[in-house]
């Protein structure tokens, strides 16, 4: 099986923005907000359960957050070795539902980055 430009652009893409997401969220979490990150906390109370319900999505959402932040630098990274329209190809085909706003902003990120280049 062959493996195209676009295809691993956009693993490369995944892994840097999913991974470096995960490299940055968790170790923020516990030393920030999370309230037990020794573990053998007990979830007895419904107290409890709703702190850590509490700090699950605290740390969803960081994850989101890097990872949404990461995939600007991975283009920024990516500009010399990648063509535009390879670049704008792989953004077009991981579009997220209900984040099109995002996908302007990352199309005009991709717009302001090669402005003057020849590709």
């Amino acid at each position: 099986m062959r493996v195209n430009q676009e295809q691993l652009i956009g693993a490369l893409a995944g892994m840097f923005s999913a991974g470096g997401a995960i490299a940055l969220a968790f170790p923020l979490a516990f030393q920030t907000f999370w309230w037990c990150p020794e573990g053998g906390c007990s979830l007895a109370g419904a107290d409890a359960k709703l702190h850590f319900l509490a700090n699950v999505l605290g740390v969803v959402l960081l994850l989101i957050a890097f990872a949404l932040i990461l995939l600007f630098v991975f283009v920024l990274l990516a500009r010399p070795f990648v063509p535009r329209a390879a670049m704008e190809r792989v953004l077009l085909s991981a579009h997220i539902p209900g984040f099109g706003w995002y996908d302007k902003l990352q199309f005009k990120w991709v717009a302001v980055l090669y402005r003057g280049s020849a590709a």
